[in-house]
């Protein structure tokens, strides 16, 4: 039944006495037999113990219910959809069940390093005015040997900065005050994509946000998102946030806009349609004829069937550590 709570272990008969935890852990899984148990182990290893976890199940199809006798931690509730609603949906219904004051977010084929909870606890704590923070994390692209580090940025203006991508991560890094929801609003279950950023274009126009630089979690990218599903959330992102961009001039509006364009470009091309994704690259480069190089080569790249966004990436790199080495000895020296 949609929905409805099970607890994992036997609930005691006046539940209302019990102490309400002080994190609520949200998992939306979908299909998910596979990589849920991982997902949970790294919230059961983290140094911070009180908290719940809230899975929702979104109508999977395969072995996933089949975890729920076999997960016997009493801090484990599920919640279940009667079919498939979306994410979005899926985690709504885990924060109307949730309990704790924070609201933490993670992804069923994702995984936290031990002191994330700990972390965002500590800086929440010092910092109460700010009720939201996310943190650094490891990208694991399916098929390549190592991952890549990824460090929260600290802008001037997180909305300006949003509106032009979301890098934070936040379906599996972010973590809320519960009562964010309650101005904010829920996730905007018309979104089948995109729907964790849009959640925090709202948010950051009410409250502030705080990032730990530290990596604490790893997001696994196994596939991509299918261009068409990813199409129909940009164009509902773009009517509902163009005014918005605009306020910030018209060359910024432009740039709102392309930038979309070229994600939408990069992902057609890379399903092998060539006339759609080159539809949206003509579309991006009117809008903004100076789009960032990185974005032109992973385009390029999936176009032609290229690597120059990894090369290059890797030269960046390696120009980086070559300039601080030589400022590291110059100061040496100077010395």
């Amino acid at each position: 039944m949609p929905g409805v709570s099970r607890w994992l272990c036997e609930t005691p008969l006046f539940d209302g006495l019990m102490k309400s935890p002080k994190v609520s852990v949200v998992i939306a899984a979908f299909n998910r037999a596979g990589t849920l148990s991982r997902s949970l182990k790294s919230v059961l290893d983290q140094t911070e113990a009180d908290f719940e976890i809230i899975v929702v199940d979104d109508g999977s199809t395969d072995n996933t219910l089949a975890l729920i006798p076999k997960l016997k931690d009493s801090r484990i509730r599920w919640e279940t959809h009667g079919f498939n609603r979306g994410a979005a949906a899926a985690r709504n219904t885990g924060v109307r069940a949730a309990k704790g004051k924070w609201i933490a977010f993670l992804d069923s084929d994702d995984e936290w390093l031990p002191g994330k909870l700990e972390a965002q606890l500590r800086l929440l704590s010092e910092q109460d005015h700010k009720i939201g923070v996310c943190t650094g994390y490891y990208l694991k692209e399916e098929g390549q040997p190592t991952c890549k580090r990824l460090t929260p940025p600290r802008p001037f203006s997180w909305h300006k900065h949003l509106l032009l991508g979301c890098d934070l991560g936040p379906g599996t890094t972010l973590m809320v005050a519960r009562e964010a929801f309650e101005q904010v609003g829920f996730l905007d279950e018309g979104f089948r994509r995109l729907e964790d950023w849009e959640w925090l274009l709202r948010f950051v126009k009410r409250f502030r946000l705080e990032t730990v630089p530290e990596p604490l979690a790893i997001v696994h990218r196994q596939r991509h998102a299918r261009a068409q599903v990813v199409e129909e959330a940009t164009w509902k992102l773009v009517s509902l946030y163009e005014n918005e961009a605009r306020r910030y001039g018209l060359v910024f509006e432009r740039r709102f806009r392309a930038r979309r364009w070229l994600h939408l470009a990069w992902l057609y091309s890379l399903e092998g349609n060539i006339p759609k994704g080159s539809k949206y690259f003509i579309k991006a480069i009117l809008d903004d004829p100076a789009p960032p190089p990185g974005m032109i080569l992973l385009v390029l790249d999936a176009f032609l069937g290229t690597k120059m966004a990894p090369k290059a990436s890797l030269w960046r790199s390696k120009m980086k550590s070559g300039l601080c080495k030589s400022r590291v000895t110059g100061q040496t020296r100077g010395r």
